[in-house]
């Protein structure tokens, strides 16, 4: 029997970063799925289904851009947040949505990572795309 859980890929390098996520996330009861790399990623995401997915903005293990050009190849439905270690440069995000990135968070904010993952697939995608001019206004 499929889960109803919403499930999420969770992708970052950073080894205490990715399991405080999937702790936080599984203890507000998602299902999630996390990724080392970004040969790991691109095989989960040629291979599984997710309703949402956490990508970490900074290598050295996972790219960002070539997570994003893959998901934009397969299909827009699925929203994508970048992690962001630290805040972009003015540019960067707007070049990231371009990409396929559909949020933007600090992933050091833990409150800020659990609010606007219930956000999104509580009320959806299209209220999050809004949300993106929002975010790279503020900063």
């Amino acid at each position: 029997m499929p889960s109803s859980r919403k499930h999420i890929l969770i992708a970052d390098s950073d080894e205490q970063s990715l399991i405080e996520l999937e702790h936080l996330l599984q203890d507000e009861g998602f299902e999630t799925t996390t990724a080392w790399s970004t040969s790991a990623t691109v095989d989960l995401l040629t291979h599984e289904h997710f309703d949402l997915l956490l990508v970490a903005d900074h290598p050295p293990e996972l790219n960002c851009e070539q997570v994003l050009r893959l998901k934009r190849q397969s299909g827009p439905e699925t929203p994508l947040v970048v992690l962001e270690t630290w805040p972009r440069h003015p540019f960067a995000e707007p070049y990231l949505v371009t990409l396929g990135a559909t949020n933007f968070v600090q992933k050091w904010h833990p409150g800020d990572v659990k609010s606007l993952v219930h956000g999104m697939l509580d009320f959806g995608n299209s209220a999050c795309k809004s949300a993106v001019a929002g975010t790279m206004n503020l900063r």
